[in-house]
């Protein structure tokens, strides 16, 4: 590793989730799954590697020691964003469940529609 990087693992919990749903927001959000002994891992550009094992959420940033990482928390930020790709994720599966169509009418809106 070249001398002028900083590596940083930090982890949060993550609530009970669908592992299904889960790996379809990862992919929702843009990033590249990639499973591997119950582990879901993913790149996020510019942050670093996530992984999840469990309900855990791990995220190992590389930041140069001449220009640190500008966020405050990035793992705190990546699972807001995680949220929000699961809850998009459920509200289409469940949509789908019971016969609903949605569409996407905003970053964080669908509209739901009855088939006839």
């Amino acid at each position: 590793m070249p001398c002028d990087q900083n590596i940083s693992m930090t982890q949060t919990n993550l609530d009970a989730l669908n592992r299904d749903l889960l790996k379809a927001a990862i992919e929702a959000s843009g990033w590249t799954v990639q499973e591997s002994s119950g582990r879901i891992n993913f790149y996020v550009p510019g942050v670093g590697v996530a992984t999840i094992d469990g309900d855990t959420l791990q995220l190992t940033e590389r930041t140069s020691y001449y220009r640190p990482s500008t966020a405050v928390a990035p793992i705190e930020e990546l699972k807001r964003k995680l949220k929000v790709a699961y809850s998009k994720e459920a509200v289409k599966s469940a949509a789908k469940q019971f016969g609903w169509q949605t569409t996407a009418v905003g970053d964080n809106k669908l509209k739901l529609k009855r088939r006839a």
